[in-house]
């Protein structure tokens, strides 16, 4: 008797925990059902040391590799270039022309914006070609919206001037103006990166952005920049991304917070600034 109460005992476990086990199993696949594959993409970066210092597109592909993200860059970038140099360099409409770029980012020489003689004369000019160019190959613009210097001042090149600019944020939001406009009038994105670098500064006057020169990026600016592009191209934010980039972990959260927060906060005063501004996932 008490064998067979035994063997009774044993096939009902058997019974009750193959039956939960299943219902379990099912419920699970309900409640974290399989998340789909992010797609692979390409991103081509055109522009000058500001992007290549630090190799921006390196770090923006290993960030990019920690949210799950497969992501191919290369770059087509020269010392002290402007995009009018760059429209007609055969390297760099090559590479355009090479693969089929998801995102090609376009970044100008980082003071011409400033000087409305290079502005309307070489910059938008150059970014109107560079752009039709970019959509025949069934590409995205990005525009690259750089930071000013670190103390401002007057920006001079050959014969023309900027106006005297008291500090960094009066020579970003020339920056700002410039990149603007013509993202508005080709219906690009941008990156506003120089704008999270003044939202960094002000809530920290003590970041270390800029290098000894007062205008290339130290490894935080670039780190910042990264994150930036992140929000930007992915609609998603980078906080809480484990990838440093050579960071402490503490000056990391910062720059991935400012940057989700300067990329989906709509400024009554920055209307037009709406363009790079939407829902971003958490």
């Amino acid at each position: 008797m008490k064998t067979s109460k035994f063997f009774f005992f044993l096939i009902c476990s058997a019974w009750i925990l193959f039956t939960y086990t299943g219902i379990y199993a099912g419920v699970v696949s309900v409640i974290h059902p399989e998340l789909p594959a992010k797609p692979a993409l390409k991103v081509l970066f055109i522009g000058n040391s500001y992007t290549y210092v630090n190799n921006l597109p390196q770090m923006f592909t290993e960030l990019s590799a920690s949210g799950g993200w497969t992501v191919t860059a290369d770059q087509s970038t020269f010392g002290g270039y402007t995009l009018e140099q760059h429209s007609t360099d055969t390297a760099t409409l090559d590479k355009i022309s090479a693969d089929n770029w998801d995102y090609i980012i376009l970044q100008e020489q980082s003071q011409f914006p400033t000087i409305e003689y290079y502005r309307d004369n070489s910059m938008y000019p150059a970014a109107r070609v560079l752009d039709s160019l970019i959509k025949t190959q069934d590409s995205e613009t990005v525009f690259f919206m750089t930071w000013g210097r670190k103390y401002g001042g007057q920006q001079t090149i050959g014969a023309y001037s900027s106006p005297v600019f008291a500090d960094f944020y009066e020579m970003q939001n020339s920056l700002r103006y410039a990149y603007m406009q013509i993202a508005v009038e080709l219906s690009a994105r941008v990156s506003p990166v120089g704008r999270a670098w003044g939202l960094a500064l002000t809530l920290d006057p003590s970041v270390d952005l800029w290098a000894a020169d007062n205008s290339h990026p130290t490894l935080k600016g670039t780190y910042l920049a990264a994150c930036v592009f992140y929000v930007t191209l992915f609609h998603e934010s980078p906080v809480g991304l484990p990838y440093t980039g050579g960071l402490t972990t503490t000056d990391a959260a910062f720059y991935q917070n400012v940057a989700y927060r300067i990329c989906t906060t709509i400024e009554a005063s920055h209307v037009k600034d709406t363009l790079f501004l939407y829902p971003v996932k958490e």
